[in-house]
C-alpha cells in the first residue's frame, strides 16, 4: 500500500490521482487544514483525517505502509517559513522521532 501525506491538497490529490490510475491501493492522510477530500468512492483508497505532529496518529497511518509520498506540510509561502523558522523545524523533528 501507498501512504501520500497531504493527499488533499493540490499536489497531493494529482499525485493520489495518478497513483489510482495506475493501479496502486492508496491510503491519504490529511488534516484538511487546506484541502478537501475529492475521490471517487469506488477506488482502492482509504482517507484518514489526522494530524501527522500526533506521534500516536502517524504510528497508526504508517502501519501496512510500503511506500511514502510525504507532501503534507504547512502553507503559507516563504515568508511563513522565514517567520517561524523555529516552529518549522520543531514540527519536522516531531513527525521524525
Amino acid at each position: 500500500m501507498i501512504l501520500v501525506t497531504g493527499g488533499a491538497g493540490f499536489i497531493g490529490s494529482a499525485v493520489v490521482r495518478r497513483l489510482l490510475r495506475d493501479g496502486h491501493t492508496v491510503r491519504v492522510v490529511d488534516d484538511l487544514s487546506k484541502g478537501y477530500v475529492n475521490l471517487e468512492s469506488d477506488a482502492p483508497v482509504e482517507f484518514i483525517k489526522a494530524d501527522l505532529r500526533d506521534k500516536a496518529e502517524t504510528e497508526r497511518v504508517v502501519e501496512g505502509i510500503d511506500v511514502c509520498f510525504h507532501l503534507a506540510a504547512k502553507i503559507g509561502g516563504i515568508k511563513y517559513f522565514h517567520d517561524y523558522p523555529a516552529t518549522i523545524l520543531d514540527e519536522n523533528n516531531l513527525m521524525l522521532s
